[in-house]
């Protein structure tokens, strides 16, 4: 039997000067209810949550290579973050892949003794192409990667990459062109759009795009 390896990242509780959001968690749950209930009777389902104070940068990386890095031929990654967003200027050595001069930043709990509170979309690509090489074979495998916040929030200068890398994931020997965000190979779902609240301004306690696209697949 296939399996599915699942990390879902909810944060609510960050730290100013960011707001603390309501329905991170609440999204993790509604993704969670979601595999359970109607994956996991035909998949082997290995699941793991990274919430507030666990879902640093450096538990999500490691979390990617040794929780998400067991993923074999045929079988399914699902990638997951409900949390703030940011974008930040790109090095020149990015211009080409960015015509609007910016990297986009998932927003990590912060962690004064880390490397960093951001993960790029490029340290993102490197991860996701170390899955797709690590389990390279006849039968490709499948990522999924949802997204539950595009906030426009710009964090403060002391802990962001406003003069580009070092990224602290190397980006050396790969090529961008065929990772699984630019092969097809990925499926993703915003889940919010951009400048809106995590929490439904409708009154559920969860994302509203998150709870539709569970409707929807249900």
């Amino acid at each position: 039997m296939k399996s599915l390896y699942a990390l879902l990242v909810g944060i609510n509780a960050y730290q100013p000067p960011l707001a603390q959001l309501r329905g991170c968690r609440k999204d993790v749950a509604q993704i969670e209810g979601f595999i359970n209930k109607y994956v996991g009777t035909g998949m082997n389902v290995h699941l793991k949550k990274l919430e507030d104070q666990q879902a640093t940068y450096g538990h999500i990386k490691t979390a990617f290579r040794d929780h998400l890095g067991q993923a074999g031929p045929g079988d399914i990654i699902w990638f997951h973050f409900s949390g703030h967003g940011s974008e930040e200027p790109t090095a020149k050595e990015f211009l080409d892949l960015e015509p609007n001069g910016k990297d986009q930043n998932l927003i990590c709990y912060p962690d004064p003794s880390g490397p960093s509170d951001y993960l790029a979309d490029k340290e993102l690509a490197v991860l996701l192409y170390e899955l797709q090489q690590k389990a390279s074979g006849k039968e490709p495998v499948h990522i999924v990667v949802s997204l539950g916040s595009q906030d426009q929030v710009f964090p403060s200068q002391d802990r962001s990459r406003s003069n580009g890398p070092p990224f602290t994931i190397s980006l050396a020997n790969v090529p961008f062109s065929e990772s699984p965000t630019q092969s097809g190979q990925l499926r993703r779902w915003l889940l919010c759009e951009t400048k809106r609240s995590i929490a439904d301004t409708s009154g559920l306690t969860s994302g509203v795009k998150c709870v539709r696209k569970c409707r929807t697949c249900r």
